[in-house]
């Protein structure tokens, strides 16, 4: 009942915003860049699997990787609690697919090579 109800309520916020629906969220070459980064982190890990990365970088791709997901989430609170700008729309939508797989990319790239903590 729960998942139904979830979508009834995203079938009615995309009627309002039919631009949004066709121009942002359905086409395929937006979700491309993701696709592609993870193909990238399969071939980086099939290649460069004993790599040594030292303790002081690690921490720091850890806290990159941590920081730019929370940054993200948190973003959203800058949308919604100031006047819509256009650029700043634009930008978060170009960029947040990319950095989102990025980050999770160096996670999962750094657990796979044993350096997860």
């Amino acid at each position: 009942f729960l998942p139904l109800e979830n979508f009834c309520i995203t079938i009615t916020y995309f009627r309002g915003n039919k631009d949004y629906l066709q121009h942002i969220y359905q086409p395929t070459f937006i979700r491309m860049p993701p696709w592609v980064i993870g193909i990238l982190l399969g071939y980086i890990i099939f290649k460069y699997q004993q790599v040594r990365i030292p303790k002081g970088a690690n921490i720091c791709l850890w806290f990159f990787s941590l920081s730019l997901m929370v940054y993200l989430i948190l973003i959203h609170v800058v949308f919604t609690r100031n006047q819509y700008d256009p650029l700043r729309s634009a930008v978060f939508n170009s960029c947040a697919r990319s950095a989102w797989a990025i980050a999770l990319s160096l996670i999962i790239y750094l657990c796979v090579t044993g350096h997860g903590g």
